[in-house]
């Protein structure tokens, strides 16, 4: 059954197939283009939400993190909250030593571990890198390791001084850590980092021994959005949680878990090899976005968390070794086999909505429901079931309800993935997928989301007209699911939400490293011309161009369109591989390898000092600190015909929209300027928006009508200025 998720009623159309040849005229534009007046406070759209992250067993209760609120937990044996502290970032993950200290890991781009007592009273503070999580101890205790998220390493602990002696590893996106009773320390990856020209594309476990060997264990191809780990019951093996992208096959069913599909690898302690990965799916039920795991109270089970359908997956760990201890090279690979833990396993659906992190305790397993903000107390038998409280939850506003329903598996038939199986968090899964929208046979790198309803066209040939468009072809085409407009519309809401994340590759404090300064300069200069396709703040012109990066001899006979959208820069740190094939693993392979011709910024007279400071300076795009930014412009043709961030001769400039992106509600004075291509004025208008709190926007009416004889070189610009801040770059969209 369905259980609400506050939505209201989520008509469920299931779908079998459809037809191959489906194309963006299916969905237009017009229908979901509204223009709407300023958007009334009628809800608070910047309420925090309980959102229960990592839980940890204690000798006299149980620790509990919240990423919404920015909290940790106490809760006594009766489940009752006896303790809070507030961490300064985001809270993520919590573990607990041997004599009831408390290391939890918080923080984004200055991350740190806090080291709480028993009673949630603070001992320490520790530096780390970036968005630190998943710490865990060393057998002995006198190492904590974290890994910091998007720094891309495991920094290392020492929990007699509360220092960090070493940063170890080099990985895209370190997520999970697990450490065997020998000490070896397992880091998991997150994310692919092959280009998609490599034979095998998927996330890899670093094996870091106590005397500091490494091993990289590759994944099977197509795992991606690896989220944990944890030790089998007999140390044996390094169970992991992830997806399968099944990116080889066009995007025509979902039967059989035909795009994704969800699973858990054995990496053998042994002899430092994948073993097996076995799926969690059933023939026809998906098991959509697994993510924490555990070994269940007893040892006889592993306990997965399955977010997207609001299950937990019990599986009975001897029947599972058993059989793929029998498996022959003839026999279809359990990776592929929908039906290889059939009588081996048993799903226990939750009561609550996005059950993500699991551990054990005693005689019980705790699951953190993130969406419902509690935690699930429970026996593996279901003879006993309690669900603790954090605290009241607030009511849910439209980015909740969108954020919910992005990742939802009920939503989608059988359950097989969400929007964030190939975009976790909105971003992207690091691998090609062939959705069908420009024919068949035309594999694409997908697309982060950030920005992608203030930068259109979407997907990399322009082929749907704008990201409402794009999101309703994706639920209907991806998910195969139709839902109502109400449900649309707070996706929309959620995606529009997503801010940048501040790059890695730059300082602690948010300042460009020195090489980045420098290539920076190159980066504007006219030499280069990279800030000609790709200007602030949106880092790119919304155009499309030619950049001589597809080539049907080594691309593919099918690869036929080579008139490409211009992609924002923003994030791009996070979004490798780049081009639109994934065939450039790195910036600096897009600047040097794939631009022999100039054609997308003239490097080839670059010395490597300047291509590295290029490199760097792209890799640091990420938060720009933008306090307003223009979310649309709307262009109205004379058949009522409406666009968004265009500038076409003989349309009318109907309206912009104006987001507050910072906390604190301010006015603005919103300025619109057309002008000719030698500069000249040819139409100006300034407005005041009211009020506005973060998340919230405006409707500013314009009614400038565009020339019929526009030339080339023509452009509008719209500038925000409040008070005495800078903090809102001018938007210029070019003819």
């Amino acid at each position: 059954m369905h259980k609400s998720i506050g939505l209201g009623r989520l008509p469920i159309k299931k779908t079998l197939t459809w037809a191959a040849g489906i194309t963006a005229a299916a969905v237009t534009v017009a229908a979901v283009l509204i223009i709407a007046g300023c958007r009334k406070k009628e809800t608070d759209l910047n309420l925090s939400y309980i959102s229960p992250s990592d839980v940890a067993v204690l000798s006299d209760g149980i620790a509990v993190t919240d990423a919404g609120k920015n909290r940790v937990y106490k809760l006594d044996g009766d489940g009752r909250v006896v303790a809070e502290f507030e961490t300064d970032g985001t809270a993520g993950g919590i573990c607990v030593s041997a004599d009831g200290t408390i290391y939890v890991t918080a923080g984004e781009a200055e991350g740190k571990v806090f080291v709480l007592d028993g009673k949630l009273k603070k001992k320490a503070e520790i530096d780390v890198g970036h968005t630190p999580v998943s710490p865990v101890l060393s057998p002995d205790g006198s190492k904590l390791y974290v890994a910091n998220r998007f720094t891309g390493n495991v920094s290392v602990i020492d929990t007699s001084k509360n220092t960090v002696d070493d940063t170890i590893c080099d990985l895209r996106e370190p997520i999970a850590l697990a450490v065997t009773s020998d000490g070896t320390l397992y880091v998991g990856a997150h994310l692919p980092e092959q280009a998609m020209t490599e034979d095998v594309v998927g996330s890899v476990i670093t094996a870091v021994s106590p005397d500091g060997n490494m091993t990289d264990i590759q994944l099977t191809n197509g795992a991606t959005s690896l989220k944990d780990m944890c030790v089998s019951p007999d140390g044996k093996y390094i169970i992991a949680t992830h997806i399968i992208a099944r990116y080889a096959y066009p995007t025509t069913q979902l039967d059989r878990g035909w795009i994704n599909t969800n699973a858990i690898s054995l990496v053998s302690t042994e002899d430092k090899t994948l073993y097996h990965s076995v799926l969690l799916d059933g023939v026809d039920e998906g098991a959509a976005n697994p993510y924490g795991v555990t070994v269940a109270p007893g040892g006889e089970y592993i306990a997965v968390a399955v977010a997207g359908t609001n299950q937990v997956e019990l599986i009975h760990y001897q029947y599972m070794i058993s059989k793929l201890s029998s498996v022959n090279a003839d026999d279809t690979p359990p990776e592929d086999d929908l039906a290889f833990l059939d009588g081996g396993r048993v799903r226990i659906d939750m009561p609550g909505v996005g059950p993500r992190a699991i551990t054990s305790g005693g005689d019980y397993l705790y699951v953190c429901q993130y969406f419902t903000g509690n935690v699930v107390k429970f026996r593996i038998d279901n003879s006993e079931r309690y669900e603790l409280s954090l605290g009241e939850q607030s009511e849910e506003n439209i980015l909740r309800k969108g954020e919910i329903v992005w990742n939802d598996g009920r939503l989608c038939y059988q359950g097989w993935q969400t929007c964030a199986s190939c975009h976790p968090e909105g971003r992207a899964d690091g691998v090609n997928w062939d959705n069908l929208n420009d024919g068949i046979g035309n594999s694409k790198s997908t697309k982060s989301l950030l920005y992608s309803y203030r930068t259109p066209p979407e997907m990399i040939t322009g082929i749907r007209a704008d990201a409402e468009t794009a999101t309703r072809a994706g639920m209907k085409y991806i998910e195969f699911s139709d839902v109502d407009e109400e449900t649309l519309k707070a996706l929309d809401e959620y995606i529009k939400s997503f801010e940048p994340v501040q790059s890695p590759y730059l300082n602690r404090d948010g300042t460009l490293s020195e090489s980045a300064a420098r290539g920076k300069k190159l980066f504007e200069s006219p030499e280069v011309g990279c800030a000609y396709c790709h200007p602030a703040p949106y880092f790119t012109d919304l155009h499309m161009y030619d950049v001589g990066t597809v080539d049907p001899e080594t691309d593919g006979a099918s690869q036929t369109v080579s008139v490409l959208d211009t992609p924002t820069l923003l994030e791009i740190w996070r979004t490798g591989p780049y081009l639109y094939n994934g065939k450039a693993a790195t910036i600096y392979d897009v600047l040097t390898t794939y631009n022999k011709d100039d054609r997308h910024g003239k490097t080839s007279h670059l010395t490597e000092e300047e291509l590295r400071d290029l490199e760097q300076y792209v890799l640091s795009i990420g938060a720009e600190g933008e306090e307003f930014g223009v979310t649309s412009v709307i262009s109205e043709a004379e058949d009522g015909t409406r666009t968004q961030m265009a500038l076409k001769s003989g349309t009318t400039i109907a309206s912009v929209e104006i987001r507050r992106l910072a906390p604190g509600e301010q006015s603005a004075t919103v300025t619109f300027e057309l002008f000719d291509g030698d500069g000249t004025s040819l139409a100006r208008k300034s407005k005041k928006t009211s009020k506005l709190d973060k998340n919230y926007t405006e409707w500013i009416d314009l009614d400038i009508k565009v020339p019929e004889d526009l030339k080339d070189g023509a452009y509008y610009v719209v500038s925000i200025s409040y008070g005495n801040n800078e903090k809102a770059t001018d938007l210029k969209i070019k003819y």
